[in-house]
């Protein structure tokens, strides 16, 4: 594990460039039959893809767990986070006696694809008011191709950049504390894997109840 400014960590080699190729080809078979049935270059959601193209940003979405085609993989990857997200949290928290995966919900997979020019390049934290942002509390990011630093990941208040790598897994907090964005300058396609930790609300609410 290497800290990339206050609680911005990177583990490398997290999945093989096999495993990435791989969910990478079946990304992309789906994206084309959706493509098929898109209007113009609005943004659209067919067949599971969600296509953006607005002032906020330019990219193409899927949730893996929506494609039965892709739950192998998504298996796959959800078994290499769950000790690396262990390993994080008791290195950022130094509380080693506590085992933090029981208390989450179900990771989401969102893989994206973003073209050059793309990506979400305004500043902002993944943290948020509704239901389902507020209780997330950690943020994660699998780059699945090789890069250069320019179309990396940018924390300006932390003085860091996350250079893509095959395999490369971010884990930081979800919260105001840790504002991001797309580096501005990409000019070559870019995949990922994201999603967030997020607090089981029923574990909340026994507690609360106890």
């Amino acid at each position: 594990m290497i800290l990339l400014g206050e609680s911005i960590a990177v583990f490398d080699n997290v999945v093989s460039r096999e495993w990435c190729d791989d969910v990478i080809s079946l990304f992309d078979k789906k994206v084309v039959d959706a493509e098929k049935l898109r209007k113009g270059d609005e943004d659209a959601d067919q067949l599971g893809v969600s296509f953006r193209t607005n002032e906020n940003r330019i990219d193409v979405s899927i949730g893996m767990q929506r494609f039965e085609s892709m739950e192998s993989r998504r298996k796959e990857f959800i078994t290499a986070l769950e000790p690396v997200f262990e390993s994080y949290m008791r290195a950022i928290t130094g509380m080693d006696n506590k085992t933090w995966w029981p208390d989450i919900e179900e990771i989401d997979t969102k893989m994206q694809r973003t073209p050059p020019g793309g990506g979400f390049c305004r500043t902002h934290f993944e943290q948020g008011n509704d239901a389902v942002c507020s209780r997330r509390f950690a943020v994660y990011s699998l780059y699945m191709n090789d890069l250069p630093e320019h179309c990396g990941t940018e924390f300006p208040m932390h003085n860091a950049i996350l250079t893509p790598k095959v395999g490369r897994l971010a884990i930081w907090p979800a919260a105001y504390t840790h504002p991001h964005r797309s580096c501005p300058d990409l000019d070559q396609t870019k995949y990922i894997l994201t999603g967030w930790f997020v607090y089981h609300t029923h574990r909340h609410k026994k507690q609360r109840d106890s």
